[in-house]
């Protein structure tokens, strides 16, 4: 019988050679924990922003005016306004009435119409203020003026005003000192008309929740171009109102 090769293995039990050790084994013990903690890892990083976005506040929607419950709407701005002032002409009481609209940030346009009778003054009709002790003479004033008006303060038909106006004036009643004779017909009064020019510093108020009524006051003067034959007639007017309106 031949004797057993020699494989430079030590034979096990069974004479065979032994059970070959793989050399992968501590390799893949290491990648299996190192897969684990990475594992480990994420699920604490996913856990940790959830609870972040759990925490973070809600951030509310942006509140709307018109529709937030409970709470005033402001309306815009007002464009034009509708009012009637009465006013004092020489301390003569008259009405007028005016249409104003804004027509840039700064500026508004008005038309208005105004009516007085006034009580004129033999031998004052240079003086701003007549005298009492005068004989009077009738005289009735109506007035159509265009006004342009500035509002320092970038709201118009709102705040403090200047302003410039143009406009005619009619002027009837007793123009004269003496009555006058024309075609063998004595004259006691007549009618007179002629261009006026002015100016105004007023101030003006929009009340009330929804800012449409109108409260306005100016303090002003007017001087008017009328023929010189009117002898009662006054050239230079001071003028105060006080009116009330609606804005819309």
């Amino acid at each position: 019988m031949g004797s057993a090769k020699a494989t430079g293995y030590p034979a096990d039990a069974s004479g065979g050679p032994p059970p070959a050790r793989g050399i992968m084994s501590p390799l893949s013990s290491g990648a299996t924990a190192a897969l684990a903690a990475a594992v480990a890892l994420a699920a604490l990083a996913v856990g940790a922003a959830r609870a972040a976005a759990q925490q973070r506040p809600t951030p509310a929607p942006a509140a709307d005016s018109a529709t937030m419950s409970g709470a005033r709407t402001v309306p815009g701005l007002r464009k034009q306004a509708l009012s009637l002032s009465r006013s004092s002409v020489m301390f003569d009481p008259g009405s007028t009435l005016e249409f104003e609209r804004r027509v840039s940030r700064c500026f508004s346009l008005a038309f208005g119409v105004s009516g007085w009778r006034g009580q004129e003054y033999v031998g004052t009709r240079s003086d701003f203020l007549p005298s009492s002790g005068d004989p009077g003479q009738h005289i009735a004033y109506d007035t159509r003026e265009l006004t342009l008006r500035f509002y320092p303060g970038g709201q118009p038909l709102n705040g403090f005003s200047v302003a410039l106006t143009g406009g005619h004036v009619d002027a009837r009643g007793e123009l004269w000192d003496q009555p006058r004779t024309r075609d063998g017909v004595t004259i006691n009064g007549g009618l007179v008309r002629g261009p006026l020019v002015g100016t105004e510093a007023g101030y003006s108020w929009l009340l009330g929740d929804r800012r449409n009524l109108l409260l306005n006051t100016g303090l002003g003067m007017r001087h008017l171009f009328v023929p010189a034959s009117a002898e009662n007639v006054r050239r230079t007017l001071l003028t105060l109102r006080l009116g009330l309106g609606f804005a819309f």
